[in-house]
Parts: C-alpha cells; structure tokens; sequence
C-alpha cells in the first residue's frame, strides 16, 4: 500500500514483511563496522570494474565499474552476514 502526500509511506507485505517497518527498520541498525565493510566492498570492486574495462574504452570501463560495484555490495553484504 502506497500513500503520497503528508506522511508518505510504503508498505512491505512480501517475504514475511509486515506492515510494521521490520525491513526499514533492519537496514537502519547496521553498526558502523558493517556500513565500512559494505563501503570498501562498493569501492573496490567499482575500482577493480572500472580498471578491468579501462583497457577496452570509456564505455566498457563504465560498464565494469557499475557491475564491479554490484559484486562488491554483494560481497560484503555476505561477508557482513555470514562472518559479523
């Protein structure tokens, strides 16, 4: 359920979400060492995408670096879960 105006809100019914917040609510209490490691996950596999692709042309450097980023929250949302 979607309401706009004064207060705007969304609603997460799907995969046990209720319409308490509990998502929101889950991604709001990350402890300053999980939010550093998703960052240096960000940054490195966009720094490792885009010099990968660099060799190949602006595009393809563009290109990497976004899926590098992509790996990177990946991996370290992983590392956050399963090791913290």
């Amino acid at each position: 359920m979607l309401r706009i105006g004064r207060g705007a809100s969304l609603f997460l019914t799907e995969r046990g979400r209720g319409h308490d917040g509990s998502a929101r609510r889950k991604l709001q209490h990350r402890t300053p060492v999980e939010k550093v490691i998703v960052i240096l996950g960000t940054t490195v596999g966009g720094w490792l995408g885009w010099t990968a692709g660099a060799r190949f042309g602006i595009f393809a450097a563009f290109v990497l670096g976004i899926v590098g980023t992509a790996l990177g929250l990946y991996l370290g949302r992983k590392i956050v879960r399963d090791h913290l």
